[in-house]
């Protein structure tokens, strides 16, 4: 725990320090880590990947962001009516004082609030697409788990393999809240290691550029 991660966005104190709690109270996933560690792996870069994976794959994640997503489209809908409105009174003003060549400050503020009112109308039509669907799409996940194992074969020389994955996708989901055992709505497990290599390996054979991207990037050491 020593090593420190170059992540500028790694797990919080909190996450970090129940996460490696939950390595210590799980034998299977705290061989794993220890293992890697031994190998001289990071264990906070191990950890960053795990947050990212575990952040696109739950559908918990996405019911918050679809939650913050209604919270923005009220905003902007109230913005919206309040610069058309705001826009509507410098006309009446700029009517009732004979038109535009006698105020033109006036007449420069409502076609700002106009143009402002059009801005957030088009930010307004783009908030389901952004906060609706998987960050990034349905591959995104995987790509973090790949990342993971590349790491770690550039480290150590070795890929850890799905039920390896899976200890460790379960102490990073515990650490932040999120069930571990049983099913989603869906009826998919929260955590299952066929799941996690059939998934990998769509990933990589539908990847093949970005997979050898990130094998050059770790390319091991000797």
């Amino acid at each position: 725990m020593e090593k420190s991660s170059p992540r500028k966005d790694k797990p919080t104190l909190e996450v970090w320090n129940l996460f490696w709690a939950r390595l210590d109270e799980d034998q299977a996933a705290g061989q794993t880590m220890r293992h890697l560690l031994e190998a001289g792996c990071n264990p906070q870069e191990i950890a960053w990947y795990l947050l990212h994976f575990v952040r696109r794959d739950g559908d918990e994640f996405l019911e918050e962001r679809r939650s913050r997503g209604r919270a923005m489209k009220r905003a902007l809908a109230a913005g919206i009516t309040g610069a058309r409105k705001a826009a509507e009174a410098y006309d009446h003003l700029v009517v009732s004082y004979g038109g535009s060549s006698a105020m033109l400050q006036e007449v420069t503020n409502m076609k700002a609030l106009e143009e402002f009112a059009k801005d957030l109308e088009g930010k307004l039509a783009k908030c389901d697409e952004a906060f609706n669907t998987k960050k990034e799409g349905v591959e995104a996940p995987w790509y973090w788990l790949v990342h993971l194992q590349e790491y770690v074969r550039g480290v150590a020389g070795e890929v850890p393999d799905s039920q390896q994955l899976a200890q460790l996708i379960k102490a990073m989901r515990y650490s932040l809240g999120l069930k571990c055992e049983g099913e989603d709505r869906h009826g998919k497990p929260f955590v299952d290691k066929v799941s996690i290599r059939k998934g990998i390996q769509n990933y990589r054979k539908r990847n093949p550029a970005r997979v050898r991207s990130l094998e050059k990037q770790f390319i091991r050491r000797s």
